[in-house]
């Protein structure tokens, strides 16, 4: 008989350290899958709103690419138009003529100093300020 209860008290002894071990494991299952749950939950909404962003990104651009295309057509028929422009057909008599020859871009640049003339002695005095002086008051 005392065998027969030691046994009964092992067999419940193994149990409960078996039941205690499943649920410990089980546990830190669920807590694992806990984390990597949230873990999807939070790359999923990132995902989510970096989709919506590129969605908006690509309809501006879509409208921005639209509106290059209307301007170039618009600029395009603007050259079209300038270029068969005739000014002799359209210019009335009484206008003065602008001359026909026109100095190069190269002399126009040759010609040109960004310097300003230097300030002679006979200049720097204060009656040549006069007419500066009286845009201030």
């Amino acid at each position: 008989m005392i065998h027969a209860v030691a046994f009964v008290l092992e067999e419940d002894a193994t149990d409960d350290l078996s039941s205690s071990l499943a649920e410990a494991i089980a546990n830190k299952v669920i807590e694992h899958f806990a984390t990597i749950k949230a873990d999807l939950v939070s790359a999923k909404n990132f995902l989510e709103a970096n989709s919506i962003q590129q969605a908006a990104t690509s309809i501006e651009l879509t409208e921005a690419a639209s509106q290059q295309s209307t301007t170039t057509t618009s600029l395009n028929s603007l050259i079209t138009k300038l270029a068969s422009y005739d000014s002799t057909k359209t210019t009335p008599s009484s206008w003065p003529s602008v001359p026909t020859i026109h100095p190069s871009t190269t002399t126009v640049l040759n010609t040109y100093d960004p310097m300003p003339p230097p300030i002679t002695p006979a200049s720097n005095n204060a009656s040549s300020l006069l007419p500066v002086q009286s845009l201030f008051k």
